[in-house]
């Protein structure tokens, strides 16, 4: 469906469909999931633009990231960045934190730290990736000149950065991960 596709390239997207058929028909055929933004031909002008900025003005998230990192001032610089873009941001300070909301909510994106006590992201990576294969990951560390930051990609990490992040860096790596095909299943 074109709007599954639109969604893949740009997850912030709004999507309103038209039909000559009501909601509840199309929706009873499968057509549309229930809750979709949806107007009914015939249609106005007036009616059509009352509808498209109902539809943009909707504050809404465009996906949940988990972000990872045992520093508080680092989660809480990530935690805003992508909130401000509409993202829903959670936190954990380790990555057995981090495994138990990835067994609970779902998520678009993983973001972590490599190195943290109690359980290191390399670690964490590999337990996602056993648990959750498709789930995107961007793997980040400063530490040891981020040598770690191979092996992190070499597990799983859809990306990695280099410690220190700049906050446009941080943003572009999220919309680039994000917007990108899902991963094939083993």
């Amino acid at each position: 469906m074109l709007a599954e596709r639109l969604k893949l390239l740009n997850p912030a997207i709004k999507v309103l469909y038209m039909s000559g058929y009501s909601g509840i028909s199309i929706t009873h055929q499968g057509l549309v999931d229930p809750g979709v933004d949806y107007v009914r031909n015939p249609l106005t002008a007036l009616s059509l633009a009352g509808k498209v900025r109902e539809v943009l003005s909707r504050v809404g998230t465009c996906g949940t990231i988990l972000v990872v990192d045992d520093e508080p001032g680092i989660r809480q610089l990530f935690e805003q960045l992508p909130t401000g873009e509409g993202y829903e941001v959670l936190t954990a300070t380790n990555g057995a934190e981090a495994l138990e909301i990835v067994r609970q909510r779902h998520l678009d994106l993983v973001f972590t730290d490599l190195v943290m006590p109690e359980s290191e992201g390399i670690e964490t990576i590999r337990a996602i990736r056993i648990e959750q294969p498709n789930l995107k990951i961007i793997a980040a560390s400063g530490a040891f000149e981020g040598q770690f930051l191979q092996a992190a990609a070499l597990l799983g990490a859809c990306a990695t950065l280099l410690k220190p992040i700049g906050g446009d860096q941080l943003l572009s790596m999220v919309r680039r991960v994000h917007s990108m095909t899902p991963l094939p299943t083993a």
